[in-house]
């Protein structure tokens, strides 16, 4: 199976940049633990096959209607 982002961490902008999200989205999705992270000094690394599946998901949620 291969995957869409080819690294296994990824940054905080990167991942805003894929789900089409602001950066401060990103950071509420961390604070709310739905995603997985690494801090590296003060950069926070994101796990890729978190943000892979987190948008997954929201194509998949059923929209109320």
């Amino acid at each position: 199976m291969s995957r869409t982002i080819d690294k296994l961490l990824i940054t905080v902008v990167e991942a805003a940049y894929y789900l089409h999200y602001s950066t401060q989205y990103v950071y509420n999705l961390l604070k709310e633990g739905k995603l997985r992270y690494k801090k590296k000094g003060r950069d926070y690394l994101i796990f890729s096959e978190d943000v892979e599946n987190y948008a997954k998901s929201t194509l998949l949620r059923k929209r109320p209607g």
